[in-house]
């Protein structure tokens, strides 16, 4: 009786797939689409359709489609979000988010920001 106790145990924990644990730096990568956005909770729709893509080469491509219009930055993350813009002033500006993840969301809160729409919510998009 103890050997079938001790080979159905084995066959549990050998058929469970262990659920791999994905940091920051892979879980942000892929397309998003701007959902929310405003000051938490106190959330809207966008007037926007805007997507961001945010690649292994540690660029993100911000791309407005009312406006036409396509920014490349380029980021990293480690306790925070840091995204470096060039193409708006002569010198980069340098954002900082706080970011948080829930199935396929992604929520930035601006540390370095003090504009009307300071959180933003992201729907992860398939390619």
């Amino acid at each position: 009786m103890n050997k079938i106790i001790i080979i159905s145990a084995l066959l549990i924990i050998l058929s469970c797939e262990k659920d791999e644990v994905l940091g920051p730096d892979k879980k942000i990568l892929g397309k998003w689409k701007l959902i929310e956005t405003g000051k938490w909770p106190k959330m809207e729709q966008p007037t926007a359709e805007v997507y961001s893509y945010f690649c292994s080469n540690n660029t993100t491509i911000q791309y407005d489609v009312g406006l036409n219009s396509r920014d490349t930055c380029d980021y990293w993350i480690d306790t925070v979000l840091h995204v470096i813009q060039y193409n708006i002033t002569p010198n980069p500006i340098h954002y900082m988010f706080n970011y948080e993840f829930n199935d396929n969301k992604m929520r930035l809160d601006f540390i370095t920001y003090d504009g009307s729409h300071p959180t933003r919510i992201f729907q992860r998009m398939p390619f």
